[in-house]
Parts: C-alpha cells; sequence; structure tokens
C-alpha cells in the first residue's frame, strides 16, 4: 500500500507545483481503463434479460420510428456542428445515396438478420446492378461481390469473439436518454449496431460495423468520420441509460476482401472520446438557431 504521506515528506522543501501523488485505488483503477477491454479468451452473454427492463431501450424499432424521433438528437446531427452551424440546423433535409451507404447498410442488415434469426440471408445475384439492396429473405448483388460476402461471413463465424457476438449480440437496440434540460446527455438517442454482457466486469460491450477502404488507413476514417466522437456519445449514452460501464470497439470490414479486424477502444481513450463528443454540444449550446453560420473552420 503506497504512503502517500511518505512521499511527501521525501520531497520535503521542494517546489513541485504539478506533483500529485495517486492512492493505490486511483492507481489500479489508471490501470484497469488502460488496459485492454477484452482478450480472446473472454466469454460476452446476451444483455437481453439486463435490457429489456430498462427504460429508454427498445428493440426492434423501425427506421422510420428512430428516424422521426427528431425532438432527440443522434450522433449523426452532433457530428454535423463540426462542419457547421447550418449543417447542425438542416440535418436531414439533405440525404446523399454512395456506394459506400449502400454497401454499409448491406453489411448491417445482412449482420442484423444472422444475429436475430441465426442465419444469413440467400445470395442473389443481379448482373445489371452494381449497387448492392436487400430484400427480406435476401441480399442482392453482383457477381463480384459474391466472395466478398461468403469471405466476410466466414470471418465472423470462424472468430472467437465475433462468432459469440453473432449468436449472443442484441442487434440494432434504440436507446433514449430524458433527464432535464441541465443535463447535458438530455434528449440523445442512439442504435447499437450489437451490444453484449460482460459479467465479471459488469459491463457492456458495444461493436459497431465499420466497412473501409483500407486497413492500414483506418485511423483516417475514425477522424473523418467521427467514429471516435460517436464512440464517446454511444458508451455516455448507454452508460447512463442502463447504469452499467459500456465500452465501444470497432469492427472494421476491409472493402476488398471481406477480411474483418476488432479495433479495441481502451477505456481511458473512450474517456477522451467522451470529450470530443462535449465540445461538440458546446458548439451546440452556443448556436442562434435563427442565424446559423454557414461556415467554419479547419486546422491542421
Amino acid at each position: 500500500m503506497f504512503d502517500v504521506e511518505a512521499i511527501k515528506k521525501q520531497f520535503d522543501g521542494l517546489e513541485l507545483p504539478n506533483f500529485r501523488a495517486y492512492t493505490e485505488e486511483e492507481v489500479k483503477a489508471k490501470n484497469r481503463n488502460s488496459k485492454a477491454p477484452f482478450s480472446i479468451d473472454t466469454i460476452f452473454q446476451s444483455p437481453k434479460k439486463i435490457l429489456e427492463n430498462i427504460k429508454g431501450v427498445v428493440f426492434d424499432m423501425s427506421n422510420e420510428d428512430y428516424h422521426g424521433a427528431k425532438e432527440y438528437d443522434s450522433s449523426s446531427r452532433i457530428k454535423a456542428v463540426n462542419i457547421s452551424e447550418l449543417h447542425y440546423k438542416d440535418y436531414g433535409k439533405i440525404k446523399k445515396s454512395t456506394n459506400s451507404m449502400d454497401f454499409g447498410s448491406l453489411l448491417h442488415d445482412d449482420i442484423e438478420h444472422r444475429t436475430k434469426t441465426g442465419e444469413w440471408k440467400a445470395i442473389e445475384e443481379e448482373t445489371r446492378k452494381t449497387k448492392c439492396h436487400t430484400t427480406e429473405k435476401a441480399i442482392v448483388l453482383h457477381p463480384t461481390l459474391h466472395n466478398w460476402v461468403l469471405t466476410y461471413r466466414k470471418e465472423m463465424e470462424r472468430h472467437p469473439i465475433l462468432s459469440q457476438i453473432l449468436n449472443k449480440a442484441v442487434s440494432e437496440a434504440s436507446f433514449f436518454y430524458d433527464s432535464d434540460d441541465s443535463d447535458p446527455d438530455h434528449k440523445k438517442k442512439i442504435r447499437a449496431d450489437a451490444i453484449v454482457y460482460e459479467p465479471i466486469e459488469n459491463a457492456l460491450h458495444i461493436f459497431d460495423w465499420k466497412y473501409t477502404n483500407s486497413f492500414d488507413w483506418f485511423h483516417n476514417d475514425i477522424k473523418k468520420f467521427q467514429y471516435n466522437l460517436s464512440a464517446g456519445m454511444y458508451s455516455r449514452i448507454v452508460s447512463k441509460v442502463t447504469g452499467l460501464k459500456t465500452f465501444f470497439h470497432l469492427v472494421k470490414i476491409d472493402a476488398k476482401t471481406g477480411l474483418i479486424q476488432i479495433v479495441q477502444v481502451k477505456y481511458d481513450t473512450l474517456l477522451k472520446y467522451q470529450e470530443l463528443y462535449f465540445d461538440a454540444l458546446k458548439k451546440i449550446d452556443g448556436i442562434d438557431l435563427e442565424n446559423p453560420k454557414s461556415y467554419d473552420f479547419d486546422l491542421i
């Protein structure tokens, strides 16, 4: 056990304005927060029994109902303020569909179906279309993408962690947080791709599927698409709704090969990501919604 007073006496007479002696419990907490959140041997459980009786958690909510709850801010809208105030105010008025969005939607729909039903959707090939889409029972795509889908499915099924996610996770659960206007998290919502429970730490783990063009440059995607802000917001809102410590992890799926890699986010890194979320909220608080600025500056 650390003797804080004895340590201070060793430096008696010295001016150490930035010195701070941490207690043993603080050191243990810091070490816990800086370690990997899980290992290859971690056993996860389904969180459904924990979540089903918690106010603010909704299962199987339609996209229309989720996006229609406009009185709640989502991470996508909050991130828009980092482009400009006008982007935040007018969020949702203009939506563009891209190939990346189509592939991302296919991934989410395909994995959600497997998680909820225990089976993958059938694959149908359509040679006249370069984009992909999904139906209730199948994913429809160009023949050149067939092996890509089979690869990420095989990789997930044989992975010691992701196979657990497929079989134990609650998929696409929606979380709505209500408090009062003094709480910066008031009227916020998130939808988790997949969430599981880890009993030893008594913690929830969110897994977020990300389609990427490059494993090597994925760290640029994290900044470009503000995945870090989303991670901070998701972990905080789920924790506020459930009362449980919540981790967040990114699962990157390579656009060319279908190979998969998990990016674990340490808890102390997650706390830094939450600061990005708080910074965005401060920007939002300063907006004059009657006259929002249509510009901002980026500093690199």
